[in-house]
């Protein structure tokens, strides 16, 4: 799990057990650490095995306060600047910004939650980008036990300044929020919208470029559950499930592909958090996603189109360990690795990163 996702859902638990606890949120004072890490990349190229080693800056800011009359705000942010030593040091970064407002309307309640996933610089599988989300969430309250169901308006844009990957996505998702006790949670959604990507174009039967802009219509189930074991052991488990329908095409081999990008798709990702010493915290994570594409055919090693869809399966896993002697000083060792496995060898790829470093905590 990257660092600016533990470090927000740790604020929204927190958050999470003063309401339920008491009814109402307290000031917490803003957290802030900054980090040093080395890191070993190791991946395929040019049919061996390559190596990259990474030194790494990092940061992280939390915030979590009541704004009164039952309001409160969630404040969360990451950076990191990392030097890829080449024989000439390369340099990427990335920055995270999640703001959570949660504030009473009428009987019931309004989430509005936005957020900023960015790079300046670009990083190693992206050139730079801005990748703004936006999420306005109308709550129906019906005690705490009870379930409880909502509609949202969400959306992001994605701008690349080098890129042609531009994407603006608009939607709508209705469900329901359950949680029994502060030990157990649970959340379904039904999502449908639109994804309008401004700068990639359609082919004509010739393979030259048109005017026609690509559209994916996206429909999606959400799901999590998450829940505390004793006061130590906190798990989430993720899942979304549905269909993307294109009417993006591409030209190979002197033919014109239609729907390439149609699929149906399911994503799972599970994240363990554990302490078993007050000296000590384990977080273990774990994701798979399956892509199954509807008109796009797999390609052959030789670059002929087989005749078979296209089937991805995508796995990873990642570990993380941090030792403190005093609450503000933490040793850190993180491991992670994925694998992209496909019925076209074009499409194929994993990577392995281990690290360790130094955290320290204001």
């Amino acid at each position: 799990m990257k660092k600016g996702t533990y470090l927000k859902r740790l604020i929204l638990a927190i958050s999470a057990a003063c309401i339920c606890s008491v009814g109402s949120l307290y000031a917490y004072e803003p957290t802030a650490t900054l980090g040093v890490f080395a890191e070993q990349l190791i991946f395929p190229s040019a049919g061996r095995t390559g190596y990259l080693t990474d030194i790494q800056f990092s940061g992280l800011f939390g915030w979590s306060t009541r704004l009164g009359s039952g309001s409160y705000l969630n404040l969360s942010a990451n950076g990191e600047l990392n030097t890829y030593l080449y024989s000439n040091p390369v340099l990427s970064d990335r920055e995270q910004l999640d703001l959570q407002v949660s504030a009473p309307f009428g009987s019931n309640r309004l989430d509005i939650t936005a957020g900023l996933d960015a790079s300046m610089l670009g990083t190693l599988v992206s050139p730079a980008y801005f990748n703004p989300d936006w999420q306005l969430k109308y709550r129906l309250e019906r005690g705490r036990r009870k379930l409880r169901p909502y509609a949202a308006y969400v959306g992001y844009y994605l701008y690349q300044p080098d890129g042609t990957e531009d994407a603006l996505y608009q939607g709508g998702e209705v469900g329901f929020l359950y949680n029994p006790s502060i030990r157990r949670g649970y959340q379904v959604g039904l999502e449908a919208g639109m994804e309008n990507w401004t700068e990639s174009y359609l082919f004509d039967a010739a393979g030259n470029p048109t005017q026609e802009g690509r559209r994916d219509v996206l429909v999606k189930v959400n799901g999590e559950v998450n829940g505390l074991l004793g006061f130590f052991l906190s798990w989430t488990l993720d899942g979304q499930a549905g269909l993307r329908w294109s009417n993006a095409n591409r030209y190979v081999n002197l033919q014109l592909e239609d729907n390439s990008e149609s699929s149906w798709f399911l994503y799972e990702e599970a994240n363990i958090s554990w302490s078993p010493h007050r000296q000590v915290d384990i977080q273990l994570g774990a994701f798979g996603r399956q892509e199954l594409y509807l008109d796009r055919q797999a390609l052959t090693s030789s670059g002929v189109l087989s005749g078979d869809p296209l089937r991805i399966i995508s796995t990873g896993l990642n570990a993380r360990l941090d030792w403190t002697p005093d609450d503000r000083l933490y040793l850190v060792a993180t491991g992670e690795g994925s694998w992209r496995l496909a019925n076209d060898p074009n499409e194929g790829r994993w990577n392995i990163a281990v690290g360790a470093g130094l955290e320290y905590g204001f």
